[in-house]
């Protein structure tokens, strides 16, 4: 499965027959030269100001690309309530890209409640003016289910569409469907090629992808070198999971000499960008002192970022470091919470150990020996040893 993408917002032009004619069409287009340093030098902030001019006029073109401005700070100070304000305004008279930028953000619940019926609404009313990139994201809204009842029919019917016409998420998107036959008949050599068409134009997910298929040899000849090198490709555009993933080989030595500090320094990398797994890992190397300074104050921190993100074994490695007191003030209460959120997700030492508190009532758990002995029983069925053994002890 590709990771998740974050389409930026376009700032393409979709030019009207009538747009000349609205009021504010000359200062719109000087605006929009100097926005972009056409023929003229690059002044957003000389933009900003032509761009207000034709918005209050009601261009609207001109509202979008002031709207834009002001999300992203561009030749004005940072507004993002105006920003929106003025996105809603276009977006009501049916700018596409305008449109799109609020299924964005109603997706990402960025400077919006998140909100992703919203999202798709507004995704729809894009995609129904043809914008590709709309298409797109409305599929992926029905393949997940989000804002709209999951309808693989219609998630690859837009892909379809979108594909056409050059759009590469679709591509990559219509892989993933081929690769594990989820709306489509399985078919890896087609996710293949689909996965090289989109990686040889750049697309980062798509090198993440092609790489996987060539070092597993799934739908194609395995060839862990062919499949380095997209990876290296996808790392070099900043992808996190292409970045942790070249990480786990240097930790393991696989297919590349074992390095722990070019692992570490891919995992600061992805883990600066969110990626649990990458927080957790970078988490280690600092408590252990491999590839990095021994840090436990780093290490917390990370282990927090990873933990508060579900990452189970960030979890379980947090409330060691409050049950023993290392490098923490000691803490059982923190800790047994932290065990409980690792014992939901499954994991047995999680399990065990709340059980053990459960049983004695410790790290602020309420003694109850029947749903303590229930904990250690789920680790025991893990094979986990010390939980088997403390049951033939209370047995």
């Amino acid at each position: 499965m590709q990771p998740p993408r974050t389409r930026v917002f376009s700032t393409t032009q979709t030019p009207t027959a009538t747009e000349a004619q609205q009021p504010g069409h000359t200062e719109h287009q000087l605006g929009y030269r100097h926005f972009k340093g056409e023929g003229v030098p690059r002044d957003t902030k000389e933009a900003t100001r032509l761009f207000r001019i034709a918005a209050d006029q009601g261009h609207l073109q001109a509202q979008f690309f002031l709207g834009l401005c002001c999300f992203e700070g561009q030749g004005v100070e940072r507004d993002i309530a105006e920003g929106i304000r003025l996105f809603h305004l276009a977006a009501d008279r049916g700018h596409p890209l305008a449109q799109f930028n609020l299924g964005a953000l109603y997706s990402q619940g960025q400077g919006v409640q998140r909100d992703r019926v919203q999202a798709a609404k507004y995704f729809r009313l894009a995609a129904d003016q043809g914008l590709v990139q709309a298409m797109s994201r409305l599929g992926e809204c029905y393949m997940l289910g989000t804002g709209v009842p999951r309808d693989m029919t219609k998630a690859v019917q837009l892909w379809r569409v979108a594909a056409k016409q050059g759009d590469l998420d679709a591509n990559v998107d219509l892989a993933v469907c081929y690769s594990n036959g989820d709306g489509l008949p399985q078919d890896l050599t087609e996710a293949v090629r689909l996965f090289r068409y989109a990686a040889e134009r750049g697309h980062a997910n798509a090198q993440y992808n092609l790489s996987s298929c060539y070092v597993s040899g799934r739908g194609v000849q395995q060839d862990s070198v062919e499949g380095l090198r997209f990876l290296n490709l996808a790392v070099e555009q900043g992808l996190a999971h292409a970045q942790y993933a070249l990480a786990l080989y240097y930790i393991e030595g696989e297919y590349v000499s074992k390095d722990m500090e070019k692992a570490a320094r891919l995992l600061r990398l992805s883990a600066d960008q969110g990626n649990a797994g990458a927080q957790f890992l970078l988490g280690q190397c600092y408590f252990e002192g491999t590839g990095v300074p021994e840090s436990a104050e780093e290490a917390l921190k990370l282990y927090r970022l990873s933990a508060e993100q579900g990452h189970v074994d960030a979890q379980c490695a947090l409330a060691y470091m409050y049950g023993a007191g290392d490098g923490v003030q000691r803490d059982m209460i923190e800790a047994a919470r932290l065990w409980k959120l690792a014992a939901a997700q499954g994991n047995s030492d999680a399990q065990y150990r709340l059980g053990v508190c459960m049983l004695v009532g410790e790290g602020g758990v309420t003694k109850n020996l029947i749903e303590g002995k229930r904990m250690l029983e789920l680790a025991a069925a893990q094979g986990h040893e010390e939980a088997a053994e403390k049951l033939k002890l209370i047995n």
